[in-house]
């Protein structure tokens, strides 16, 4: 028995130089790439520096809480100290949470527009190689 040959079904990694769009296809294939790469990274970035100064805040009243805790004349009333202290923290990490969603919205706007410009241009581009 012979072995049967195996089809090559891959795509090669370089496009034909005979074929009609590949200079556009090279040419027109690494910028909206580059953009979404960078979409995504400003993203990243953005919910980082969110996310680091909610954090330092958070951080420092709960530093201000103990303060308060240790303090005498809040002995009397440290259960009050200890629950304004939960009711600010509810409150902070629920204005927060509405603050990335709206980062979010806002990115994924930037980038749905982005994507319908590179859209426009593929289309635009097709056009004038199909009348060419």
């Amino acid at each position: 028995m012979q072995a049967a040959a195996i089809a090559q079904l891959r795509q090669p990694y370089w496009p034909d130089p005979s074929s009609e769009y590949a200079l556009s296809d090279i040419a027109g294939a690494p910028l909206p790439v580059a953009r979404a790469q960078l979409a995504a990274i400003e993203a990243t970035l953005r919910f980082q520096i969110e996310g680091l100064k909610f954090l330092g805040k958070r951080l420092d009243s709960h530093l201000r809480l103990l303060e308060n805790s240790l303090q005498p004349d809040h002995i009397n009333d440290l259960f009050d100290v200890w629950c304004s202290f939960c009711q600010n923290a509810f409150i902070d990490y629920a204005q927060e949470g509405a603050r990335i969603a709206e980062i979010g919205a806002s990115l994924a706007k930037k980038t749905a527009t982005r994507l319908h410009q590179d859209e426009k241009h593929l289309v635009e581009n097709l056009a004038v190689q199909t009348a060419i």
